[in-house]
């Protein structure tokens, strides 16, 4: 079904003002008055949310934060009528310059954290919300399903990053493939659109027919440029040849469509212990190798693999700890991760040294790293989650 109804969640008394509020000052002070919506113009508050990591510079002329979806659907509909530029910022994390104002009101989600997130052991779905930092939300997982189940996309930023903006930028992680992308975990999604109104979806609820949807009667023309078949976030999603879900669009469309306010992910299970091994390579081409390598083994040997990550030379003038992980400067790397879920480790590490000692790939067995002693991935973590702080360093 293509056509989609939209609710109304605003109140009559914003429907029913008289006139429309053209000037942004007297915009502001009307919501903080007379609807007692956290907004603010003072310049020291607004300038510390001018920059996202890109660190491209901004400008906003005053920052709301709502508290839920009511809230958010006034702002968007006060300010679209009075042709006043809107920007969604979540936890301010991306490198696009998606959350950078150019001018006009800037609306951060931080205050969204309401209610708290509802887990479904059955169906293996939660609830969250929006304003939630991930890492807290995966914790939260974990500890309320004894360590059954799990969020699995981790992204580097995830102690920083917002659940919406994850989902806004369709935020991946270690894991390879397109279940290491945030998209193939998103079961529905609330949305506003820029004139206030509300859509619920659910996954399969509503698909595009030849390339279109109907919200309320108005044609809506998918983008259908080809997408590259590989994990990325390349931007909005097409219908590429093939129809597309609704939940589809807004994920990773960085809130040009509309903005995330509520939303349900789907979860996985947990195994209980996981060998972690980094493998160092003299080349790129070699690096390659191993990867279509591993790609049939996955295929012909139905094996499992959790995570998967390629480090290039250039990574290591941004890396704490280079000198733990590679022997000189034009080495690259692969992290892979392997869930063990009735076997022991030391079978499996053994296994895999064997596997990938046949791997032709001119592996260095002596220099591979098994990250599950403690003092290696100590150094791995610190390594790997040094590069995008030491990149953002570099580039004030």
């Amino acid at each position: 079904m293509n056509r989609i109804k939209t609710q109304n969640i605003l109140p009559p008394s914003i429907k029913s003002l008289n006139e429309m509020i053209s000037d942004i000052c007297d915009l502001v002070s009307f919501l903080k008055k007379e609807i007692k919506i956290d907004i603010s113009s003072d310049r020291d508050f607004v300038q510390s949310y001018e920059r996202d990591w890109s660190n491209m510079p901004g400008y906003a002329d005053a920052v709301a934060r709502p508290i839920n979806s009511v809230e958010c659907a006034i702002l968007l509909y006060l300010f679209s009528k009075s042709d006043i530029p809107i920007t969604i910022s979540a936890g301010k994390t991306n490198l696009t310059g998606s959350a950078t104002p150019e001018s006009g009101l800037l609306i951060s989600t931080e205050l969204m954290t309401s209610p708290k997130s509802k887990i479904n052991i059955e169906s293996k779905t939660v609830k969250v919300p929006i304003g939630e930092i991930l890492e807290n939300v995966r914790e939260r997982i974990l500890s309320e399903t004894n360590n059954k189940l799990y969020y699995p996309v981790d992204p580097t930023s995830r102690k920083d990053a917002r659940v919406g903006g994850t989902i806004s930028c369709n935020a991946s992680g270690f894991i390879p493939g397109e279940k290491g992308a945030t998209r193939y975990w998103v079961e529905s999604l609330s949305v506003l659109l820029v004139n206030g109104q509300l859509i619920k979806a659910k996954r399969g609820e509503y698909v595009s027919e030849k390339g279109r949807f109907f919200i309320d009667g108005k044609e809506i023309i998918l983008p259908n440029y080809n997408r590259p078949n590989i994990k990325n976030a390349s931007g909005p999603y097409t219908v590429d040849g093939t129809e597309m879900d609704f939940v589809d669009i807004i994920i990773g469309s960085e809130g040009i469509f509309g903005m995330i306010v509520d939303c349900e992910l789907r979860l996985d299970d947990l195994s209980k212990n996981h060998l972690d091994l980094f493998i160092p390579f003299e080349s790129e081409s070699k690096a390659i190798d191993f990867y279509y390598y591993i790609d049939s083994l996955m295929k012909d040997k139905n094996f499992d693999i959790k995570a998967l990550e390629y480090f290039g030379y250039n990574c290591q003038d941004y890396m704490n700890n280079r000198e733990y992980l590679f022997e000189d400067k034009n080495k690259v790397g692969i992290y892979m991760q392997v869930p063990i879920f009735d076997k022991k480790i030391e079978n499996i590490a053994e296994d895999w040294m064997i596997l990938i000692e046949n791997s032709n790939c001119n592996i260095d067995s002596s220099k591979v790293l098994l990250l599950n002693e403690p003092e290696n991935w100590k150094k791995f973590f610190e390594a790997r989650h040094s590069i995008p702080v030491n990149a953002l360093e570099k580039t004030i």
